[in-house]
């Protein structure tokens, strides 16, 4: 059994937690659904891959890359603002970002949270 492997069931439900929360939250305060269930599934097996501090960073830059896009889409007149866009492809472009410089991130964060200390 690999190092850590006992916690991965538990990172993948902290994965679909989050975006359950968010989709909770956003029912009370506008009264419908904002995220479906397919992203919280979704975020569930990222969950899964990524483990624990760094599925927090995917949602957070999930929120960050489809905010940017959401305002530009506005800002052009493309997108109004009681439309529904799809969070999959936001999610994986994040996921794939955290692929890509998963090294580079881990360094940062260890850097940040050591001059912190």
């Amino acid at each position: 059994v690999a190092a850590g492997a006992s916690r991965l069931p538990a990172c993948a439900l902290l994965g679909g937690a989050l975006y359950l929360l968010l989709g909770v939250l956003g029912k009370l305060f506008y009264r419908k659904e904002s995220i479906g269930m397919g992203d919280v599934k979704l975020f569930a097996v990222l969950g899964f891959f990524c483990g624990f501090p760094q599925v927090v960073f995917v949602f957070l830059l999930t929120i960050v890359l489809a905010g940017f896009h959401f305002i530009l889409l506005m800002l052009f007149k493309k997108l109004e603002k009681d439309s529904y866009l799809p969070l999959g492809p936001y999610i994986c472009l994040a996921f794939y970002l955290y692929l890509a410089f998963r090294w580079q991130l881990n360094y940062l964060v260890g850097w940040y949270a050591a001059m912190l200390l």
